[in-house]
């Protein structure tokens, strides 16, 4: 009980400092990683059983809020960052329609960033070593040959 009061007590604070004025990069980081290392806490400690519980999706699900939540205040270079922390988050956790979410994420930021070779590359890189899709790989690398000068 005294862990789930202190959970709740750094939740509420994480809350206010997010919505205050002022709120940064790094305090965003900061509420990730702690919401990620609740759900490997949570992970360990509940039985490994195929039965799912309501639970079960709430922390990954809160997180996925979090990222699409600051992704939209955040500019330039650290909304380029903040999707690639999106996209490792997916990668490492068992996220519902996994494959559906990342596709979203990079569409979106190669839409937002038509002109950075780095997005194009990633994306590319991404579609070839998680889809298999060396087709998918090269017409993205095609496209961007037509819209990166």
């Amino acid at each position: 009980r005294d862990e789930l009061k202190e959970i709740v007590k750094k939740r509420t604070a994480t809350e206010y400092m997010l919505h205050g004025p002022g709120c940064c990069y790094n305090e965003v980081l900061k509420a990730l990683n702690y919401e990620r290392t609740l759900e490997q806490l949570r992970n360990r400690r509940s039985p490994k059983t195929p039965l799912r519980n309501r639970h079960d999706e709430h922390i990954t699900d809160r997180i996925m809020n979090l990222y699409d939540r600051f992704a939209d205040t955040l500019e330039g270079e650290e909304r380029i960052r903040i999707a690639y922390h999106k996209l490792d988050f997916l990668d490492s956790s068992k996220v519902k329609d996994h494959d559906k979410k990342a596709g979203q994420v990079l569409g979106k930021l190669v839409n937002e960033f038509p002109s950075r070779q780095d997005v194009w590359i990633y994306a590319a890189r991404y579609e070839m070593e998680k889809h298999h899709s060396i087709d998918n790989s090269r017409g993205l690398l095609q496209r961007s040959l037509r819209l990166v000068p």
